[in-house]
């Protein structure tokens, strides 16, 4: 009867510790539940998708963060601009 005793107050004890720990953490601004959701974007310059925070934009253009993209070339990206994307069968 003892050890159940003892074992019943130790997780009490337990959950104790845990619930100030978890009430501390949000206080201290670290919230575990952030759903925080984010635009992608695409860097007019490579064409990869970035999200928008990590983006930057430049003459109007929207340039990701890769060193590469950051030089003032002209736009090296193109967009397939024909007018039927499906492939030419042979007879």
């Amino acid at each position: 009867m003892p050890r159940i005793l003892l074992l019943i107050v130790l997780v009490w004890i337990l959950y104790q510790i845990i619930k100030r720990l978890t009430a501390s953490a949000k206080q201290a601004g670290f919230d575990t539940k952030k759903n925080v959701e984010e635009k992608i974007v695409l860097c007019s310059h490579c064409g990869c998708h970035v999200l928008e925070s990590e983006s930057m934009i430049k003459n109007n253009q929207v340039i990701c963060n890769n060193p590469k993209c950051d030089k003032p070339e002209s736009n090296k990206f193109k967009f397939n601009q024909s007018k039927s994307n499906k492939p030419k069968r042979n007879k």
